[in-house]
């Protein structure tokens, strides 16, 4: 493993975006994270809690999430459902995407993609 001294936390941390953003549907792990940035899993836990305040695992779910979000909110109804969103970008316990989603983003993801506004939701009332 590479030592930090080599590399500076801030470049792990856009080593790791780049990879995520490169391989936006790859089941990632915390594992594979430390292999791609030559560093131990202990310290890039370290290294994600100083720079990020969250653990490597958290945020490679958010980041998948924010995915999904993007795709979501541009996507077509009538051609796209929520479980092939999920899906492409890793979540496969369906229940589990759907609550997370609604805790980052307030609504459940198969409204955002139906891109229903609150003020089109209170006019249907």
């Amino acid at each position: 493993m590479a030592s930090l001294h080599r590399v500076s936390r801030g470049e792990l941390i856009a080593r790791v975006n780049t990879f995520l953003n490169e391989n936006p549907g790859e089941p990632v792990t915390v594992a594979a994270l430390s292999r791609m940035t030559g560093v131990s899993e202990r310290t890039l836990r370290a290294v994600f809690h100083d720079i990020v305040g969250r653990s490597p695992k958290q945020y490679l779910i958010e980041h998948r999430l924010r995915a999904a979000h993007a795709v979501l909110s541009a996507a077509d109804p009538g051609t796209t459902t929520v479980t092939d969103v999920a899906m492409t970008f890793g979540f496969f316990e369906l229940g589990r995407f759907a609550g997370r989603y609604r805790h980052a983003y307030g609504e459940a993801p198969s409204r955002t993609l139906r891109h229903i506004t609150e003020s089109e939701l209170s006019s249907v009332a």
